[in-house]
Order: C-alpha cells, then structure tokens, then sequence
C-alpha cells in the first residue's frame, strides 16, 4: 500500500496443494512486501519470511473487507512461531 493509502498490486491465488514453490518464489521476485493468507504451510510461511515477506492471516473471506482491515492495520502478523494459531 502506498502512502496514499493506493493499492499497486492485489492479486488472488488458489490453494497450491504442495507446489508452492514456484509460487513463493514468483511472488518474491515481484518486489512483494506483504501478503495476506487464509492458510499457508510451514514451509511456505518460512520461504516468504526468508525473502522479507510480511504474511498476515486473514480474518475474512472477502477481499473488500480484507483491504479494509489491511489499510487499518488490523490484520495479524504470523510468525514463524506462531504457525501452529493459524489451525485454530
């Protein structure tokens, strides 16, 4: 998000069913800072980390009310350590 408040890029994905690594890598190479995620593997979560990627759980299914929360700062940041929240 710009300081303006814009929007440079959203894009949604499918689940990746265990090829997630092109995916990761794709995504990192686009300069991505954050992304928001319903469900992210242990493995995925720490490739986005290592690449300087902030990955924030969603709280809600749609995208409107999600860039809401986002431009809000209201969505929770996932670490590394806290993967196992993210099945609750």
């Amino acid at each position: 998000m710009d300081s303006d408040g814009s929007f440079v890029q959203i894009a949604q994905t499918r689940q990746c069913a265990g090829a997630c690594s092109d995916a990761v890598e794709g995504i990192a190479r686009r300069d991505v800072k954050t992304i928001i995620v319903a469900d992210i593997s242990p493995t995925s979560l720490l490739k986005f980390k290592n690449a300087g990627i902030r990955v924030l759980k969603a709280n809600s299914r749609s995208v409107r009310e999600l860039m809401d929360a986002f431009a809000t700062n209201s969505l929770e940041e996932i670490g590394i350590d806290q993967f196992a929240k993210l099945r609750r």
